[in-house]
């Protein structure tokens, strides 16, 4: 419950304050005056964010540290934001080029408007018009600074015909487009540019949409009930999408986002109050995945599609923003494992709540346990058996060694830890189990890999060597982590060696009981892939490594 509300309140809270950093649109209409081709630029865009230069590098204006100038900027009058621009931004015209192969074409400033203050929580569009006159060469290419961050590209020709239509990247250029005949898009080009589209508005611009999707998770993180819930949303929002772009249904952004926003309060709200997956909850998840579909569709129109490949960039897109949620499910067991130990961390390191986050670190441990059983890939017998093993041999070598001193030295175990069996608290056991396992899983997928290039070059490893191998350096790997975490253990009072000493022969202990129990995780038959395993690894490591350095 804690967790949820945690999660919520600092995500949600902070979008309410940010402005996503949407790209700019470029017009560009080509025409004739007295027999001479000219073009006309109209630019839509965020003038307070280019002001304030906010920067390419933010998926919205709260990440920046001009965060506070981007909102005083908001609040001005029309009057007032041209004055500013004026004073600050000195020829925009030298931002933005138009060439052909043989000639620099000159953009005059016509005109700048700038509507006056609405709704301030959502960004304000300014339309700056220019001129190019004289276009003397059919082919061109379009130019916009880095600085001005993404434009989306649309030319027409004189016929109004839509004759080119980009996304440009910050600091990118345009291909080569001509004035009179439409640039036909090849359809591996046409696939790949809107399946990355859609990626990128789920992740890093859809904090929206990356909200909602971990309100199901957080919901309920088992599969089948997170699968039905995504499938219910992935086909509403796909409904909506298809409507919205064909115009078939036309809601403005200004009503569809505060209720995407209220979606998310919601579902949130809901998450906090029930543990299980009601009835009702599906039919919800229906009616606001038709919602967040509209929002899509007016991201596709303001990008626009090419006609000649219309389905193509329309199922595309959807595809990238079904693989950015897919994402966003798969990299939520790492953001709890991160969002723990980096809390933790922070928590330990600089709160006047230190003893609080060091009593409830084995809670941390406990999660982090739970959550690498939940992610193993096969939990058959023979995993379950291991599983058993491994922290009844934990446990047993731990009482061995408290008791007696024979395995790692003397040491006593302080109360922070929890409840204990002879002096060793379960957790102990527990800790054994994860260590095995995450040092099991990062030797499988290293050894998998040697495997590949091996077979790759012709070549095979025997299976002696193979096993040696793995039993040595996973051992290693387990006691390199014991070696990180023992100082560490015993600043915060986990456990406590005679003299503040730890022995040598400790780590030779846990050396080979480590390659005792990784040898059995090699033989027994279960499938070893498990890559939550690999990061919590990681996690943990760097999470002691810094308490090492700076505790």
């Amino acid at each position: 419950m804690f967790f949820k509300i945690f999660i919520f309140l600092l995500l949600f809270i902070k979008s309410s304050y940010a402005h996503e950093l949407r790209p700019a649109i470029a017009n560009l209409n080509i025409y004739e005056k007295n027999n001479i081709t000219n073009a006309a630029l109209s630019i839509r865009l965020n003038l307070e964010a280019i002001i304030a230069d906010v920067g390419i590098s933010h998926t919205n204006t709260e990440d920046s540290k001009e965060s506070d100038e981007y909102e005083n900027l908001r609040n001005m009058s029309a009057v007032e934001l041209i004055k500013k621009f004026n004073s600050k931004i000195k020829n925009i015209e030298n931002r933005v080029y138009l060439k052909s192969a043989n000639h620099n074409y000159n953009l005059v400033m016509t005109n700048i408007d700038i509507p006056e203050i609405g709704n301030i929580s959502i960004a304000r569009d300014t339309i700056i018009d220019f001129e190019i006159k004289n276009l003397k060469e059919e082919n061109l290419k379009f130019f916009w600074d880095k600085s001005l961050g993404s434009i989306i590209l649309r030319v027409n020709s004189i016929n109004n015909e839509d004759l080119y239509s980009k996304l440009i990247e910050a600091g990118d250029q345009s291909n080569w487009f001509s004035s009179e005949k439409k640039v036909k898009e090849k359809l591996n080009e046409n696939i790949k540019t809107y399946v990355y589209l859609g990626f990128k508005h789920i992740i890093p611009k859809g904090l929206d949409h990356i909200l909602f999707v971990l309100a199901l998770f957080l919901l309920s993180p088992k599969l089948r009930p997170l699968i039905l819930q995504v499938s219910i949303f992935t086909l509403a929002h796909t409904i909506t999408l298809f409507l919205g772009v064909l115009d078939i249904i036309k809601i403005p952004s200004t009503i569809v986002e505060p209720i995407i926003a209220l979606s998310i309060s919601f579902v949130a709200i809901e998450n906090l109050f029930t543990e299980n997956l009601k009835k009702l909850r599906p039919y919800i998840i229906f009616i606001f995945g038709l919602l967040h579909g509209l929002g899509f569709a007016g991201v596709l129109n303001e990008i626009g599609i090419s006609d000649g490949l219309f389905i193509s960039s329309l199922i595309s897109f959807n595809v990238g923003v079904e693989l950015g949620q897919i994402s966003v499910i798969l990299l939520s067991y790492i953001f709890i494992a991160l969002l723990f130990h980096i809390s933790g961390a922070v928590g330990i390191l600089h709160s006047p709540y230190k003893n609080w986050f060091i009593q409830n670190t084995p809670l941390n441990l406990l999660v982090m346990a739970v959550l690498l059983l939940y992610n193993q890939s096969q939990k058959n017998n023979y995993f379950i058996a291991f599983a058993i093993i491994a922290f009844a041999t934990g446990m047993f070598t731990e009482m061995i060694g408290v008791n007696t001193g024979l395995l790692f030295g003397q040491y006593t175990y302080g109360s922070v830890m929890g409840y204990g069996i002879k002096g060793v608290p379960l957790l102990i056991g527990i800790q054994w189990l994860v260590t095995v396992l995450c040092s099991g899983a990062i030797m499988h997928q290293f050894q998998h890999g040697i495997e590949n290039r091996y077979s790759n070059a012709g070549l095979k490893m025997k299976p002696i060597l193979h096993t040696i191998s793995f039993v040595f350096d996973g051992a290693l790997l387990a006691t390199f982590f014991d070696f990180i975490m023992e100082p560490v253990a015993m600043k915060l009072g986990f456990w406590n060696w005679q003299n503040n000493d730890v022995p040598n022969y400790n780590y030779w202990c846990w050396f080979f009981i480590s390659a005792l129990l990784l040898g059995l995780y090699k033989i027994m038959p279960f499938k070893k892939a498990n890559q939550f395993a690999i990061h919590l690894f990681i996690i943990q490591l760097l999470f002691f490594i810094a308490l090492r350095f700076f505790l």
